[in-house]
């Protein structure tokens, strides 16, 4: 039998088996065996996605460009956030939108606009399903995002949104 640990070694001993843990594991490991896979178009009306995803009971969800054939990035709510902040600042200097006028809003529209204001999306953090669970650590961590899609090899990766 194993003698109890010290104290002063719990915490030494809990980060080695999270560690371990991380790095024996991939991300594949986290994908559920059956569910639905939601992707996003990039030429979807902001106002769209927001019902998409709620209608689907998740908060994010990758973004597909279909002119450049690949995931270019992932929209949260943080981004209806940022999207209805503009759109207060839009109304409040003129007359209120019209529904036509909202469904234009797109999310390649937000993208387009903070790419010219020089703000444009951070290129896209992904994973592969072989990753260890320590590398997708490492690089969320690196990048400061808290999700990043898993994406296999024939994905595509342009440039997005890290959220």
């Amino acid at each position: 039998a194993r003698a109890p640990m010290a104290d002063a070694e719990e915490p030494a001993h809990t980060s080695r088996s999270i560690h371990d843990f991380l790095g024996s594991h991939t991300a594949y490991e986290l994908i559920p065996e059956s569910g639905k896979v939601v992707l996003l178009d990039v030429d979807l009306p902001m106002r769209q996605a927001l019902h998409a995803l709620h209608e689907q009971g998740i908060a994010s969800a990758p973004l597909w460009d279909s002119q450049v054939g690949a995931v270019v990035g992932v929209v949260s709510a943080s981004d209806f956030i940022f999207m209805l902040q503009r759109l207060r600042h839009v109304v409040s200097a003129s007359a209120a939108l019209s529904e036509a006028e909202m469904d234009g809003y797109t999310i390649r529209a937000v993208r387009d606009e903070l790419a010219a204001e020089s703000r444009a999306p951070r290129a896209l953090v992904s994973a592969r399903p072989a990753d260890s669970l320590a590398e997708v650590v490492r690089t969320l961590v690196a990048a400061r995002c808290h999700l990043l899609p898993v994406l296999g090899e024939d994905a595509g990766g342009g440039g997005g949104a890290c959220e």
